[in-house]
């Protein structure tokens, strides 16, 4: 009795050795198979990424471009108004030009009939303020007073 025990525990420890070495194996060789992900892979989860991202990115873009041109804005509107009032203050006043920043030119317009397209005896004289942007001449802003 006690050699079938004897020998069923070693049966048992046998087959156990053997399905571990087995299972040893088997995970070995597909970490071998497996060394990493396959260039089709790698492609797939790029243009998935991609997709994912697109939207996000754009949004971002325009976000900042359209914040770019805010800021431009209100830099023209703060010039523009700071000329009127420096325009308004001086005695006398000439057309004249002027860039500020190296990103707006100031066009200062008196309408006082001295050109030939502009209105004769005008009383009481109007000032005219013009913020350009320097580098494609767009129209920022355009402001009138009287004098």
């Amino acid at each position: 009795s006690s050699s079938v025990v004897a020998r069923f525990i070693g049966h048992c420890l046998i087959n156990q050795t053997t399905t571990r070495s087995d299972s040893t194996r088997a995970v070995n060789k597909n970490l071998r198979q497996n060394h990493g992900f396959s260039l089709i892979e790698l492609l797939v989860a790029l243009v998935i990424l991609s997709v994912v991202l697109l939207p996000f990115l754009s949004t971002i873009s325009y976000r900042l471009s359209k914040e770019r041109e805010n800021d431009e804005m209100i830099k023209a509107i703060e010039i523009a108004k700071s000329k009127m009032e420096e325009v308004l203050l001086l005695p006398e006043i000439k057309d004249s030009e002027e860039i500020i920043e190296n990103k707006f030119l100031i066009k200062i317009k008196i309408l006082d009939g001295d050109k030939y397209d502009e209105p004769v005896n005008l009383k009481p004289i109007e000032a005219r303020i013009t913020v350009l942007r320097l580098k494609d001449k767009v129209k920022l802003i355009e402001l009138s007073a009287l004098k």
